[in-house]
């Protein structure tokens, strides 16, 4: 039902398709993006960027098990404008709503929004952060066809850090919106 739809309907066997989060409640719910491009790529290649510790262990198994790994390049880090470290706010009961205290800190949220985030006690953990362009560069590649990006408010620093992609001609960029943000087309 999905391959009809955005973004998955721009996928083709042989492509190659960047993945930006791949929260474990998702994947374990059946409706994780990643794999739903792994399916698609055929001969291709997926690049997944999850800094969530816990998350990258399931779905490390979750690739093994389903024998994915020839289609699957996995990061564990986040995706941002520069290499660095920055701190993240990891909920353990509600993964998909974790989220970097750099992004958290400059949204506008109504106080309602933030005392509801606050009471879900995050940990903060420092992670590695580092541009979708040099993680790219790492695998090997220079123009995905696609970039999703699905994570809760992080999505202009990271677009900052795939300048080298966009002007190498990538042809989708896919944005989850959140928290109320609005995108320039």
């Amino acid at each position: 039902l999905r391959r009809a739809k955005a973004p998955y309907r721009f996928v083709q066997n042989g492509d190659v398709v960047v993945q930006v989060g791949m929260p474990r409640d998702v994947l374990i719910a059946g409706r994780s993006r990643a794999i739903y491009f792994a399916l698609l790529v055929g001969k291709g290649k997926v690049v997944i960027v999850e800094p969530d510790p816990e998350n990258v262990r399931v779905a490390k198994a979750f690739i093994h098990k389903h024998k994915l790994h020839s289609k699957v390049i996995l990061y564990e880090c986040g995706a941002w404008c520069q290499d660095t470290v920055l701190t993240f706010l990891l909920s353990p009961k509600h993964p998909a709503a974790n989220v970097l205290r750099e992004t958290f800190m400059h949204t506008s949220l109504s106080n309602i929004d933030r005392n509801v985030i606050l009471a879900r006690r995050y940990e903060e953990v420092p992670i590695k952060v580092n541009t979708i362009d040099n993680l790219l560069k790492q695998a090997g590649v220079t123009s995905p066809k696609l970039v999703s990006i699905t994570t809760n408010g992080a999505e202009l620093e990271i677009l900052n850090g795939m300048k080298e992609t966009i002007a190498n001609g990538c042809p989708y960029i896919s944005l989850a919106s959140v928290f109320g943000r609005r995108y320039i087309e």
